[in-house]
Formats: structure tokens, C-alpha cells, sequence
């Protein structure tokens, strides 16, 4: 995934959690949904890594390369945002970095 397009997406991401608030609280059925998620993803970026191995032309590999980037990108995204709906207050201080100083 291109950096530019990693940063649209926290963008969005950052978004959506501004227009949500700190206030949110997943059901059950939205944890287990994101774990699912979670898990197809893993499996799919094993599954284009393994492609990776049984390659036979250097454009090849790179095709594969890349969709196993990205299939892994999407993995980090969702495991974000299971962290955000677990702890709304930890995922923001985590991420954020506020001081308490008083600064």
C-alpha cells in the first residue's frame, strides 16, 4: 500500500472516530464480526504469501507481494479499530499522546 494511500485511510479512520466520539461501545456481534475480518485477512495474506513461493516470474512475485501488503494493512486496520471499540479512552490516549502536564 502507498504511504499516501496508508494515510488516507487513518485519515478516515480518525474521522470516523471524531464523528463517533469517545463514547462508543461494541456489541458482542461487532467483536466477532471484526475478529472474522481479522482472521480472513491473516488467511489471505498467507495465502499470497505462499503464491510468492510457487512463482515462476519476477512480475509475478510482485503482484503477489503486493496484495499480501495489503491484505496485511487491512489486518492492522481492523485490529485498530477492535482496539478503539475495546478501550475508546486508551486506543485516543495510546494514539494521541496528550500530555498531562498541564503544558
Amino acid at each position: 500500500m502507498t504511504p499516501d494511500r496508508v494515510s488516507r485511510l487513518k485519515q478516515a479512520f480518525a474521522r470516523t472516530c471524531d464523528l463517533t466520539g469517545m463514547g462508543v461501545n461494541g456489541v458482542a456481534t461487532d467483536f466477532s464480526a471484526i475478529e472474522t475480518a481479522i482472521e480472513t485477512e491473516k488467511k489471505s495474506y498467507d495465502f499470497y504469501n505462499h503464491q510468492i513461493e510457487n512463482s515462476v516470474y519476477d512480475a509475478e512475485r510482485e503482484f503477489y507481494r503486493t496484495v499480501a501488503s495489503e491484505e496485511r494493512e487491512h489486518e492492522l486496520l481492523l485490529l485498530d479499530y477492535y482496539e478503539y471499540l475495546s478501550d475508546p479512552a486508551g486506543w485516543f490516549v495510546k494514539k494521541e499522546h496528550p500530555s498531562l502536564d498541564g503544558g
